[in-house]
């Protein structure tokens, strides 16, 4: 829905006089221009992040046997679920008895807060992609 915003305006003429008048601007509001733009939540860009970083955590979660990461999923375009008894423990690094997760596992950067690790190494890249995505896809 767009909001209008009415702004009194004053300048002088060439003689120096007064001159009033008012200027009507209509905004649009944030939902419409991120719709607009595709980075609503179910927008193709953020789809496209979601795909990237679906794309880039398995290089950061533990993996012995790869189960963790065969129970990701993406329900809908803006979320990842990683669904697994054990899923939450090894994200938070504790077993159910609060001793610490050993991650001496087939994959080296494997860590808890593995999102956080991905973002960490990877996230100027994946965000320079996403730009070039929004930019192609708002070309249209």
């Amino acid at each position: 829905m767009a909001r209008r915003k009415k702004i009194d305006y004053t300048a002088l003429d060439k003689n120096g006089n007064k001159k009033f008048c008012t200027v009507t601007v209509q905004f649009n509001d944030l939902q419409f221009v991120a719709r607009k733009l595709g980075v609503n939540r179910d927008g193709p860009v953020q789809n496209h992040l979601t795909d990237l970083v679906m794309q880039a955590l398995p290089d950061f979660m533990p993996r012995e046997s790869g189960l963790l990461i065969s129970k990701m999923s993406k329900p809908y375009s803006s979320k990842i679920r990683i669904s697994g008894p054990y899923a939450r423990f090894l994200f938070f690094g504790l077993k159910k008895d609060g001793t610490p997760v050993n991650y001496d596992n087939d994959n080296p950067q494997g860590t808890s807060h593995w999102d956080r690790r991905m973002a960490a190494s990877r996230g100027a890249s994946i965000a320079s992609q996403v730009k070039s995505y929004a930019r192609r896809v708002n070309k249209k």
